[in-house]
């Protein structure tokens, strides 16, 4: 689980780091048009202004004439460019912000598997509720697990000496000897129920 956790986050930060970059570049494009689109607004004005200047100017000699059309066919096709390229950017931009959505989509579904994860945790944890509310882990379990040993050997004993002591019986029973299982004493129960809630 927590590998799989692990995976969840590195994948999420991949998909912040992608979704940076393509709002960075979504910037940097913006500022690419409103620079497009001044610099056609300055062209179509000027081309305006020539045409409204060389109303009602006697024609000139030919030489004249040409270099006027040449200069006109050059702010025409500036304008064009300009044009083309805000169109151009224009594309570039939606085509990164549908992108951008894409991957904004992603890390919201590894959001989510993130949350079932934790929740899936939370809920193993909560299956090793304790009675008294609370949380028991593995760990928890096998030191239980040692103690209750460690309790029944206090209460396995061969003499009350022993018995006080908490050690183990001194010899094994021989041949059609039996064991002797005493009751302990009401300090040795106390001790034992410590043993087991510690």
């Amino acid at each position: 689980m927590e590998m799989a956790e692990a995976e969840l986050h590195k994948e999420r930060l991949q998909a912040i780091a992608e979704k940076r970059k393509r709002q960075t570049e979504i910037e940097g494009k913006r500022r690419q048009l409103d620079e497009q689109v001044l610099l056609l607004q300055h062209s179509k004005s000027k081309v305006l202004r020539e045409k409204w200047l060389l109303q009602g100017v006697p024609a000139g000699t030919a030489e004249e004439e040409e270099a006027r059309r040449r200069q006109s066919e050059e702010d025409e096709f500036k304008v064009k460019q300009l044009e083309d390229n805000i169109q151009r950017l224009e594309q570039e931009i939606q085509a990164l912000e549908s992108e951008e959505s894409q991957i904004s989509a992603k890390e919201q579904i590894i959001l989510e598997k993130l949350k079932e994860t934790e929740k899936s945790f939370k809920d193993l944890q909560k299956s090793f509720s304790t009675a008294d509310g609370g949380k028991c882990t593995l760990p928890r379990l096998f030191s239980d697990a040692f103690l209750l040993v460690l309790g029944v050997v206090f209460i396995y004993t061969d003499s009350p000496g022993d018995r006080c002591e908490g050690t183990l019986p001194k010899g094994i029973p021989g041949k059609g000897q039996q064991p002797s299982w005493q009751r302990p004493k009401r300090s040795h129960c106390r001790l034992f129920c410590l043993c087991l809630l510690t």
